[in-house]
This record gives structure tokens, C-alpha cells and sequence, in this order.
């Protein structure tokens, strides 16, 4: 059943209001896909009356004898309010085997993909890390600053895959910042981007939300992406937005800031 499981103590009434919609769009998803299903099974691919679903993309996989969704969160939103309320089934990748479950690739930004099988339901897979996996790169905040803030780097993630994703959205971002001012900024924004630029002493910090943050990996994969805990970022004399929003200023070019370490 895809209602939320209020027997859980996490399923408090705000999460509920969290989960129930995005349950309820689920459902009809996959009503849609059982509405099609003939004699001789499911459809090869998604059907064309599958509803779009807020804020998430539906991948549908199909299985020797069933099919499989996973679905990928594309725009911020409370998650953890969702999986406090949502019928989840939660094991590893041998009891995935055994129930002949699709299971889907993990990422360094998604080590459990979330997904859903007529037979089992939603279900999380748990996957180990890969021992010496490369993930991405993030640099020191610069001490000068960046000639190309928007240039690629050449790390071994930066696959033909997503290269093409981070040409476009660090493109846009160039063009958007060149010859920028911050009391007039452009009237458009970047393709792909929502940018909030803040006025500071001396200059300007601007905080990048993607308007699909599933294109993220593209952009730590390939970008010059360097961080810094509040306080090194604070003393610059700069403020943050924190992730998913990606930061920038002509300074440090574009930063991300990461937790303090514990005292």
C-alpha cells in the first residue's frame, strides 16, 4: 500500500502533509503503468499516461516479469519528511538478488536510490562504497582569485555522460556574471539557475539554486567547486547559502560550504 505508514513514531502530522501527496502521485503513476498491462505483461517502456510527478523524476525499468521505478528527487524539498511517513522496505543488494528486484545504481549523492516494484512495493537497496572509488573533487577556498571560476576540470568523473550537462549550466553562469553589477544584474536569469545575489562590504556574494538539482553531480563533477567551513568563509568578509545551493563571488569563484568539524 503506498499510504503513509503512521504507525511509525517519525510519522508525525507535519510529515504526513510531507508524504501523503507525493504517495498519492506515486499511486497514480503506477496505476497508470498497471492499466496497461496486457496478457503478456508489462509494457516495454513507460506508458504515455503516466502523470508527471512533483519535484521527481520516474525512471521505469522494465524486469523479466515485472518492472521497476526509480525515482530521483529534482527539486529541494523536505525528503526526510517523506521517508518518515512512506511505506519503505529497507535490505541489501544479496536479498534484492533473491527477490529478483531491480536494483538501481548508486552514486556518491545517491547511495540509496529510492524505488518501487508491484512485488515489494518501495524499497531501498543498501550498496557498499566501492573501496578507492573515485567520487569528486572540492578544492581549498582560493587565496587569489580564480582567472576562470567557470572553466572544467579534467577529473576522471567529468565523463562524456555529464560533461555536456556542466558545458551548459557553467556557460550560462559565465555569461550571466560577465561584466556583472551587482547594484543591476541581469533581468534574466542563467539558463538552468535561480541566482540571489546579496550585497557585502567591498563587493557581492550570489547564492545558485538549480532549477533541477538532480544536474548537481554535473556540476561538482566537472566544476572548480572549492569549500570552506562557515567560519573560513565568514572571514572573508562573505556569507553562504547551503547545499543544495551552490555559492559564488568574484573572490573564491564558486564555493560550497561544508560543516565545521566537532570541537
Amino acid at each position: 500500500a503506498l499510504d503513509p505508514d503512521t504507525t511509525r513514531q517519525s510519522c508525525t502530522a507535519d510529515n504526513q502533509k510531507i508524504a501523503r501527496p507525493l504517495l498519492d502521485q506515486i499511486k497514480a503513476y503506477v496505476a497508470a503503468v498497471e492499466a496497461t498491462k496486457t496478457s503478456a505483461g508489462y509494457p516495454a517502456v513507460a506508458p504515455a499516461s503516466t502523470p508527471a510527478i512533483d519535484g521527481v523524476d520516474v525512471a521505469y525499468h522494465k524486469t523479466d516479469a515485472s518492472y521497476a521505478l526509480v525515482f530521483t528527487q529534482t527539486k529541494p524539498g523536505s525528503i526526510r519528511g517523506f521517508i518518515s511517513c512512506a511505506p519503505l522496505h529497507v535490505g541489501t543488494a544479496d536479498n534484492a538478488k533473491q527477490l529478483n528486484l531491480y536494483i538501481p545504481p548508486a552514486s556518491a549523492f545517491n547511495r540509496f536510490p529510492l524505488a518501487y516494484a508491484p512485488e515489494a512495493g518501495l524499497y531501498l537497496v543498501r550498496q557498499p562504497q566501492v573501496a578507492g572509488q573515485e567520487q569528486f573533487r572540492l578544492y581549498k577556498l582560493p587565496a587569489t582569485p580564480p582567472t576562470e571560476p567557470f572553466a572544467l576540470t579534467s577529473g576522471s568523473q567529468c565523463t562524456d555522460e555529464v560533461k555536456p550537462t556542466a558545458v551548459s549550466l557553467l556557460g550560462a553562469l559565465q555569461s550571466y556574471f560577465a561584466n556583472f553589477d551587482p547594484s543591476n544584474p541581469p533581468a534574466t536569469a542563467p539558463a538552468g539557475w535561480t541566482v540571489t545575489t546579496h550585497k557585502v562590504a567591498g563587493g557581492y556574494w550570489s547564492e545558485l539554486q538549480l532549477a533541477d538539482i538532480s544536474r548537481f553531480p554535473a556540476v561538482l563533477y566537472c566544476g572548480h567547486i572549492s569549500t570552506g567551513t562557515p567560519d573560513d568563509i565568514k572571514a572573508k568578509k562573505l556569507d553562504f547559502a547551503r547545499p543544495p545551493s551552490l555559492n559564488y563571488t568574484p573572490s573564491l569563484g564558486i564555493y560550497l560550504v561544508r560543516p565545521s568539524p566537532p570541537p
